[in-house]
């Protein structure tokens, strides 16, 4: 499957978190782990590449806005969020 994401002034809150997720379109669940960078601009603090990563029967795409998985996504960010970019993976 390949899901390709674009999303523009969304909004955060809450606690921060290293990861921010997406449900898998249709309820598919994922085979294996993989990876692959993407592209957002967290609160407003310009432009960067994170990666976003599937796991075994996982039903979401987890995005990291680092290499490490170790940033926090911003908890207080009113519309200035955006991430884009395009994974492909096996489904189970």
């Amino acid at each position: 499957m390949t899901v390709a994401f674009r999303l523009d002034t969304t909004s955060t809150s809450g606690t921060a978190h290293a990861e921010l997720h997406i449900a898998i379109p249709g309820g598919h669940t994922t085979y294996r782990t993989t990876c692959h960078h993407f592209f957002h601009n967290d609160a407003g603090g310009g432009w960067s590449t994170g990666f976003v990563q599937t796991v075994p029967s996982g039903t979401n795409l987890i995005l990291y806005k680092d290499a490490g998985g170790v940033g926090t996504w911003s908890n207080a960010a009113s519309n200035n969020t955006y991430v884009k970019g395009t994974v492909t993976f096996e489904i189970s």
